[in-house]
């Protein structure tokens, strides 16, 4: 009888060792914040409480989303804690306040835009911490089972997507570039198939394909400061502005003229007045880039504008991400696609040419109609 109870306590314990070590193991190199008031102790409300009460006292909008981004930070390292010692459904608890502290960041972020706030301050150091807790969060929900997953998994992932898109319209001086290991590390995420993702070392060999055939899908631009190696992400871009805005602006991004922020919030605009892009973009540049202030001299609500603009935002970049990992494999397949410059220009072309045949027709019309007057007066 005493053997089967060593029996069983061994077993146990071998059974529960690894779900614990697993997690510990697997965040060795992975960046935890300091974990606060764990949701297992009766403190738990208590510490929310003080959280609260120190956010209602923070009147800056800056130091206030630093102070969420802090706090959100904390709820991953209890969750983790939580995950580690076994305790799933206070884990989740945990990841349910994380998830609501992303939603504050984004409520503060969206006031900030509306009311022209500078927030460079604190705005890279929430993108940069964002990046960082992608693999810690993925250690957290990996070590839930699949019923207390289930739970949070998929509002958790709209939660992350909002503050993403909240974060890009927040600064849309910021240069496209920063967009590229974004989406890059987004192809990862959502496959479900390791196999089937391009790794960094496939995409280091597309470029380099991509770089040694001229009519490929990397192009050199002539500009004032002469060649510019235009990547393989932008001629994708580029190409979905042409299609779905227009050749001009497809050329101002590809230029550097616009980047794509402030291209999508001025197209958005456009589409929400019915004006044109370039009206738009003269009222735009006019209020400083302020989308708040550009949408009040559209005639716009301020809020229902910016709501506008971020599913333009996420609808495009869906795409760009859809369309450049079609291009990545493209690209490794040897298939050679025509220059986007060329195409932008050929393009450009056809429909300069539609408006002198245009005016042609027109001076021809009024020839027409001067014959046609003269016969009358000679009757």
């Amino acid at each position: 009888m005493k053997k089967r109870i060593a029996l069983l306590i061994v077993a146990v314990m071998l059974f529960s060792l690894p779900v614990t070590s697993l997690a510990a193991e697997t965040t060795k190199d992975i960046h935890v914040p300091k974990a606060g008031i764990t949701p297992d102790s009766w403190l738990y409300g208590l510490d929310n409480f003080m959280k609260e009460l120190h956010l209602l006292v923070t009147f800056n909008v800056a130091d206030k989303a630093g102070l969420l981004d802090d706090i959100s930070g904390e709820r991953l390292a209890e969750a983790l804690k939580m995950v580690e010692e076994n305790k799933g459904e206070y884990a989740l608890t945990a990841m349910k306040e994380y998830k609501s502290a992303l939603e504050d960041i984004v409520e503060v972020l969206d006031k900030a835009i509306l009311d022209e706030k500078d927030m460079r301050s604190v705005i890279d150091k929430i993108n940069s911490n964002r990046l960082d807790r992608k693999e810690l969060i993925d250690v957290i929900l990996g070590n839930m089972s699949d019923e207390i997953r289930s739970e949070i998994e998929k509002s958790l992932s709209a939660a992350k997507d909002e503050l993403e898109i909240t974060i890009e319209v927040t600064d849309l001086e910021e240069d496209d570039d920063d967009l590229q290991d974004s989406n890059n590390a987004d192809d990862n995420e959502d496959s479900g198939d390791k196999s089937e993702v391009i790794d960094d070392e496939s995409d280091a060999e597309a470029k380099d394909e991509s770089k040694k055939d001229e009519k490929s899908t990397v192009e050199d631009i002539d500009s004032e400061e002469g060649e510019v190696e235009l990547p393989l992400k932008k001629v994708v871009t580029a190409k979905i502005l042409e299609e779905t805005i227009g050749v001009d602006t497809a050329q101002k991004f590809v230029l550097g003229e616009l980047n794509l922020r402030q291209i999508l919030a001025v197209s958005s605009l456009a589409e929400q007045t019915e004006k044109t892009f370039e009206e738009v973009l003269t009222v735009f540049l006019e209020n400083e880039k302020g989308i708040g202030a550009t949408a009040k001299a559209l005639g716009l609500h301020p809020k229902d504008a910016l709501k506008e603009i971020k599913k333009v935002f996420k609808g495009t970049k869906s795409q760009i991400k859809a369309d450049f990992a079609e291009a990545k494999q493209e690209v490794k397949a040897g298939i050679v696609n025509e220059s986007p410059e060329e195409n932008l220009g050929e393009d450009k072309q056809i429909a300069d040419n539609k408006d002198n045949s245009s005016d042609k027709d027109d001076d021809d019309d009024d020839d027409d109609d001067k014959y046609y007057d003269d016969d009358k007066d000679d009757d």
